[in-house]
């Protein structure tokens, strides 16, 4: 079953993203310990355009970026806050 949250019905690049989708090549995706940064499947993701564009309109209709009409940039949005609440400080912390 596939499940269809992010990638409605319609849309082109919804669309688009399906069809890239539909081609991925069999991937690994983990290491131990794990690390999204040696994920093959997440660098295969990241070089398809539907799939970024489905996830760039994901990120800016969740409102957690914002587009900056004087400096022509898109930003993180100030008023974001975390799960428990309290709010971001756009530095984010070495672990």
């Amino acid at each position: 079953m596939i499940r269809r949250s992010i990638f409605k019905l319609r849309g082109y690049h919804n669309a688009l993203a399906r069809e890239e989708l539909a081609t991925m090549p069999p991937l690994t995706h983990g290491s131990d310990p794990y690390d999204i940064m040696k994920s093959d499947v997440a660098a295969w993701l990241t070089k398809q355009p539907g799939v970024l564009q489905v996830l760039f309109n994901a990120v800016r209709n969740s409102g957690l970026i914002k587009f900056d009409p004087d400096s022509k940039t898109w930003q993180a949005n100030p008023d974001t806050k975390r799960i428990d609440g309290t709010a971001y400080s756009g530095i984010r912390k070495e672990r």
